[in-house]
């Protein structure tokens, strides 16, 4: 495959892993799979986008494993996000969910300033958000969101939103008038639209 096309798939496929982790819906058999994949991508993304067999052959089976995960769990917010990416800016739909997901680590964890979706409680979702960051093998959200980028920076995705198009308040307006209802309340965190322009706002001035 053209290396674009190794990073976005690689993306989409790590974004489902993570996402169904942490998804409203997830179970330990979703989870399970989820955590599986997410150590196979973290082991393997870079060889394989810098053109390893064997690397894209666990790159083939973290996606397998990712699609078992949700299809049990579904995905949420940063999926929810990435559908308008896609229509109006012609973002491939892996690096569209990428762009967001970063912004989630933060968000999700952060269970004081947000009101939790996850009937299970908060101390449910701090084991969930811990248990990601140890596969990331970083302390907190604001360290995963980093690394995360790195990856994306490693595989040749741009993360710059001006330069993918959007400029303007009227873009981040588009956007999020358009999201996926269905995955927004499927994110462990319940989000407002002003809680989502303010994840573009912050992209655009590269604040973590």
């Amino acid at each position: 495959l053209p290396k674009h096309v190794v990073a976005t798939t690689a993306m989409d496929a790590l974004c489902q892993s993570v996402e169904s982790f942490w998804s409203v819906k997830s179970t330990e058999e979703s989870r399970s799979f989820a955590y599986s994949s997410i150590k196979l991508i973290l082991e393997n993304v870079i060889n394989a986008y810098n053109g390893d067999v064997n690397a894209k052959a666990k790159m083939s089976e973290a996606a397998f494993l990712s699609g078992k995960a949700i299809n049990i769990s579904y995905t949420t917010a940063a999926h929810s996000l990435s559908y308008p990416l896609t229509t109006f800016y012609g973002v491939s739909h892996g690096h569209a969910v990428a762009l967001t997901l970063g912004s989630f680590f933060v968000i999700n964890s952060n269970l004081k300033d947000y009101t939790i979706n996850d009937p299970r409680g908060s101390d449910f979702l701090e084991s969930i958000m811990n248990d990601i960051f140890s596969l990331f093998n970083v302390k907190d959200g604001t360290e995963c969101k980093i690394k995360f980028r790195d990856i994306l920076i490693h595989i040749g995705l741009e993360i710059d939103l001006f330069k993918i198009g959007i400029n303007t308040q009227s873009d981040i307006n588009k956007i999020v008038d358009n999201v996926n209802l269905d995955r927004l309340n499927n994110n462990p965190i319940k989000l407002n639209r002003n809680d989502l322009m303010k994840i573009f706002t912050d992209l655009m001035n590269d604040k973590l």
